[in-house]
């Protein structure tokens, strides 16, 4: 078991975890450093987009000095950097920007606008039809906005059962967006609104005061499970 992760507690014969690795393939770097193996191109791409990626393009807080030296050593080894962050964080499919679009107007904001919420219910996904791999980075959408600082992303895994996901920036503790599993809970699908393409006006202004209702719930169970994470906002 290799991981970046303190939280992982899975029991096996051998295990490496670092929780000061920005990204598991540090770790990997460092582990192949170790065991000097020879170093191929298609190697490099691979540790460099895990890391690129883990670090939002060495964006977020999570990035060290030591992550960008090991970025510049994969770098001097010949990986395809340019190519890697223009596929990574420059290109959108047309599904990936529809899907977006329907995020943002889930979106709703608590403790007075510090913590914005995402919602990407199924209904979603099958409506705008897209992969796995097109619903990868959505967490960061919400930690983009100004004067947020958390982050919340809920992802509807299975019917009425959400993956709860945390993203801060630096002013909240690091050690918030890795809480206890405790924390990221489920809600249930019936919780997140379900907003209609173009709804009229009228239906528009109703359908906001019934979700207003029900979202003051789900409000009320992240402001408990953010103060048993240790997620306060200075």
């Amino acid at each position: 078991c290799i991981d970046h992760h303190m939280t992982n507690k899975v029991m096996v014969p051998l295990r490496l975890v670092d929780g000061g690795a920005a990204a598991n393939c540090e770790i990997l770097y460092k582990l192949f450093r170790h065991m000097e193996i020879s170093w191929t191109r298609a190697i490099a791409n691979c540790l460099y987009t895990g890391i690129s990626t883990d670090t939002g393009c060495f964006r977020y807080t999570n990035t060290t000095s030591e992550t960008l030296r090991i970025a510049a050593d994969i770098m001097d080894i010949g990986c395809d950097t340019a190519f890697i962050n223009k596929v990574m964080f420059e290109t959108k499919s047309k599904k990936r920007i529809a899907l977006e679009r329907e995020i943002y107007d889930t979106m709703e904001y608590c403790l007075d606008g510090r913590c914005a919420i995402i919602a990407v219910t199924l209904k979603i996904q099958r409506r705008v039809g897209v992969s796995d791999g097109e619903l990868e980075g959505l967490a960061s959408i919400p930690r983009q906005i100004e004067g947020v600082d958390v982050g919340i992303t809920m992802r509807e895994k299975t019917e009425g059962e959400f993956k709860v996901s945390v993203r801060t920036n630096g002013s909240v503790a690091p050690t918030a967006a890795s809480a206890p599993r405790k924390s990221a809970r489920s809600w249930a699908a019936a919780d997140i609104p379900q907003r209609q393409a173009a709804p009229s006006a009228a239906r528009w202004s109703r359908q906001r005061k019934h979700s207003r209702r029900r979202r003051r719930g789900i409000y009320e169970r992240c402001d408990r499970d953010r103060q048993a994470a240790g997620l306060y906002l200075l």
